[in-house]
C-alpha cells in the first residue's frame, strides 16, 4: 500500500509501508525524518492518505526451518496492507498499549 504524506506547504511525499513505519516510530521526536521520496518535518504534516493510484501489499511468509529434514516448513502468510496494520506493528503503538 502506498500513502501520500501532505505537508502544510502543500507538498505530497509518497511513502510505502516501510516508510510509514519509520515515520510513525520517529514522528514523536519532532525531528526531520528521511524517507525514500524526501525528508519530512513531522511538525508540518497535515494529512496522510492512501494513494489511490499506487498499490503495494507486503506479504510475509511465516514458518520455520526443520533442520532434521533440511526443509523450510511454511505455516502461513502475513499480509500488511493498511495504515492501521502498519501502525499496530510500530514501537509507538506497542508503548501506548502496554
Amino acid at each position: 500500500m502506498m500513502y501520500e504524506i501532505h505537508t502544510s506547504a502543500k507538498a505530497k511525499i509518497l511513502a510505502d509501508s516501510e516508510d510509514m513505519k519509520k515515520f510513525i516510530d520517529n514522528s514523536a521526536s519532532g525531528k526531520f525524518i528521511k524517507l525514500k521520496q524526501g525528508i519530512v518535518n513531522p511538525n508540518h504534516v497535515v494529512a496522510i492518505v492512501e494513494a489511490k493510484d499506487q498499490s503495494e501489499v507486503k506479504v510475509e511468509s511465516l514458518g520455520y526451518m526443520d533442520y532434521d529434514r533440511n526443509v523450510y516448513v511454511k505455516t502461513g502468510t502475513k499480509v500488511t496492507s493498511s495504515l492501521k496494520d502498519i501502525f499496530a506493528e510500530s514501537e509507538v503503538y506497542k508503548q501506548l498499549t502496554q
